[in-house]
């Protein structure tokens, strides 16, 4: 006999469809645990499928609710369902201050819609002179086998404060006991976490995960509230300080108008004020209604590329989460601030927004100006965003002839007069430095590479 057929023929042969078979009847009689579900990147997929395949009977999702756990649905219209409640992302919430000066209560509705790393913050509130929020998110616990809320107590104010401070959490009027913050004294840092805690939903719920009845109710309580000492602050900081630099319209101005042509600051980076690594960056950024940050990433030739836009950062994100070294030291992080006047708004931005710094390259003159900067939708034409500079910014006359060009590294500039599409992609960048050169009254068009050596000749004199 062939010795590969009595091979296949051996009673302890098995196929591998026979040995996967094998391997679910040994997970589903309890006599083998799942094999972890940590290789799925996608955390909803990896959610989904955790509830699906629960070894516990209670807390399994049956076919026809994970399906409908699939699609994820909006909350309904508050107005119309729940008197009193506000909608925040899916969420319906509702808040009150229970005693002034004193306890400030969030009641927060639907969670069962709450997506994996999505939150739930309150109003800006007042308790002792000082501006504090509530604020929940969603997580995995680390172990990735459960989910967890992480309830925190934020302090919105630039310096560092103490108070006595208690959580309380209750879930359909039950208090969750593990995640009671006792009152004791703490202190927090400029935008920081004040008091926090955990709640797992594993263990406070009968199938693992919030249903669409359940009600959060979570109670801050503070007192003797007081700007923390300088001993105080010592002994309680636990982050790393971060140097800030800060670019904003006028000191794009300064820049050009030593005598600069490309970029928006100078390449050796400008110590602006210094901040706790552990602040809250969307806290900081929010702290005043009429100015918004966008982080910047600066290259080694001092080229900055604008990255992301900071009032929408995760609300536990830490500037220690962005900062970056150079040459040993504290971590820098640069930010580009724009200011608005309070009357008037700030235009919309948003994943498939641009911010153009804008500037003007006008013969016979040797330098260049700085217009302004403008956000702009990533589909609008390239012609209707350089008609608009031109126009709007730039102020020039009707019938004005110009060029237009994008600044790149390593001071490089690409030519866009003729482009009809949307601006060019240029990677992850969500900011550009748009020039608009005037053309000369008689009408010479200039080469890229002219134009770029004019520009360089502006740079060098300066360096």
């Amino acid at each position: 006999m062939n010795p590969q057929t009595a091979k296949c023929k051996s009673p302890s042969y098995k196929s591998e469809s026979d040995q996967r078979e094998d391997m679910v009847r040994e997970c589903l009689f309890g006599r083998r645990e799942l094999p972890s579900l940590q290789c799925i990147g996608e955390k909803q997929s990896r959610r989904w499928l955790r509830g699906l395949l629960s070894m516990e009977p209670e807390k399994r999702r049956s076919a026809q609710r994970a399906l409908t756990g699939a699609v994820f649905k909006a909350a309904e219209d508050p107005t119309e369902t729940t008197v009193g409640f506000r909608q925040v992302g899916k969420c319906i919430v509702k808040e009150k201050t229970l005693t002034t000066d004193r306890t400030y209560e969030l009641r927060v509705k639907n969670l069962c819609s709450l997506n994996i790393d999505e939150e739930v913050e309150s109003k800006i509130f007042e308790i002792g002179g000082k501006k504090w929020k509530i604020g929940l998110l969603l997580c995995e616990h680390n172990s990735g086998l459960y989910e967890i809320v992480k309830v925190v107590l934020m302090s919105c104010n630039g310096g560092a404060v103490g108070a006595h401070v208690s959580l309380d959490v209750q879930l359909n009027g039950h208090p969750i006991h593990e995640a009671v913050a006792e009152r004791e004294w703490r202190v927090a840092s400029d935008f920081d976490v004040i008091r926090r805690c955990d709640i797992d939903i594993h263990k406070e719920t009968p199938s693992g995960e919030f249903q669409a009845d359940d009600e959060l109710v979570i109670t801050a309580d503070l007192k003797d509230v007081s700007d923390a000492g300088i001993e105080e602050q010592c002994s309680n900081r636990r982050g790393r300080t971060v140097h800030l630099e800060i670019i904003e319209g006028d000191s794009i101005k300064a820049w050009l108008n030593r005598g600069s042509a490309f970029g928006i600051a100078q390449s050796d980076r400008v110590r602006h004020s210094d901040i706790c690594g552990r602040s809250l960056i969307r806290l900081w950024s929010m702290r005043s209604p009429d100015r918004r940050y966008w982080l910047c990433k600066r290259d080694r030739d001092g080229f900055v590329t604008v990255k992301r836009y900071l009032n929408e950062a995760g609300l536990l994100e830490r500037f220690e989460d962005i900062g970056t070294e150079e040459n040993g030291g504290c971590p820098w992080v640069t930010v580009f601030e724009e200011r608005k006047i309070s009357s008037s708004h700030f235009q919309p931005f948003d994943e498939n927004s641009l911010i153009l710094f804008c500037k003007l390259f006008k013969p016979p003159f040797k330098d260049l100006s700085y217009l302004g900067h403008l956000v702009v939708q990533k589909t609008t034409p390239c012609q209707d965003i350089l008609s608009r500079i031109a126009r709007d910014m730039a102020k020039l006359p009707n019938g004005t002839r110009y060029d237009a060009y994008v600044e790149r590294e390593g001071q490089h500039i690409e030519d866009i007069t003729s482009v009809l599409s949307p601006m060019p992609d240029f990677g992850e960048s969500v900011g550009l430095v748009i020039i608009l050169r005037e053309r000369e009254s008689d009408g010479r068009e200039l080469s890229v590479q002219e134009v770029e050596q004019n520009l360089r000749t502006i740079q060098f004199t300066e360096s």
